[in-house]
């Protein structure tokens, strides 16, 4: 609580953006694919998916699905949800079924083409088009963001945990910071990290530590057109999150590096 009574706002993401933008707007924030996007164009894009989500008239509070395969658009969505105050969730394609419950619930769906759920109650498919009107839009700027306080639902969150059943948990603003400062301290991320990035934002884990990482001023990557072995030494990698089969996979992998970078850090959950 403010010394007014009132609730305390948190600080969001998308004002981390905005001050490296501001401060370091060269710097690297984001590589996918071999393209580098600057914490300016970051920025900017962001804007330009807020000014969209805006025109899609989507009420604070409500709650929106989003399946994106892309790592920089989904990211963008993400976080122009979370300006436009509603509260998001990620999916895979291959989490549908079990998902049928949730996707029918929400209040708008987005999603890659061939990808939209047949009972949900509103659907934009995120196809050529759309994706190349929202390039054309002006952003908004400065971004504005819906006050975030504490109890501020902002992520739904899905886990199976050990039950092998998909569970879905409302994630306010204290629990999502926490997350996130905890997830920064472990790692010990600086301007200088490069994180990889080796799920997408259905996995919370890799949303939370892809969040710490910018909110520093570091750069995540991503690259599928290479194995994850590979990208280790390709991108010059600090930092990575690997669930155990996906460490396995790399320790396999004939073309990792064969000595370990001095400073790589290996982050392991599940």
């Amino acid at each position: 609580m403010s010394d007014s009574g009132t609730p305390r706002e948190l600080t969001s993401t998308i004002a981390y953006i905005g001050y490296h933008a501001a401060q370091n707007p060269d710097s690297i924030a984001v590589i996918e694919n071999g393209r580098e996007i600057c914490f300016r164009d970051f920025h900017a894009d962001l804007g330009r998916m807020v000014t969209a989500l805006r025109q899609l008239s989507i009420a604070p509070g409500q709650v929106v699905g989003i399946e994106c395969p892309q790592f920089y658009r989904h990211w963008l969505c993400l976080l122009a949800c979370q300006a436009v105050g509603v509260v998001s969730f990620s999916y895979d394609p291959a989490e549908a079924a079990p998902l049928a419950g949730a996707l029918a619930g929400a209040d708008c769906i987005l999603c890659s083409p061939g990808q939209a759920p047949p009972d949900s109650r509103r659907v934009t498919v995120m196809d050529r088009d759309w994706l190349d009107s929202v390039d054309a839009m002006a952003p908004e700027y400065p971004v504005r963001t819906a006050p975030i306080h504490p109890e501020t639902p902002l992520r739904v969150v899905l886990n199976s945990g050990t039950t092998g059943s998909m569970k879905r948990m409302v994630h306010p603003a204290r629990v999502h910071e926490f997350w996130i400062r905890q997830y920064r301290l472990r790692a010990g991320f600086n301007r200088q990290t490069r994180f990889l990035a080796t799920l997408r934002f259905n996995v919370e884990f890799f949303h939370t530590y892809a969040a710490a990482c910018i909110r520093i001023g570091g750069a995540c990557i991503c690259d599928d057109r290479m194995s994850l072995a590979a990208a280790l030494g390709e991108y010059a990698i600090t930092h990575v999150a690997l669930p155990p089969f996906l460490l396995l996979q790399v320790l396999d992998d004939p073309a990792r590096p064969r000595v370990k970078r001095p400073g790589l850090m290996v982050l392991t959950a599940g």
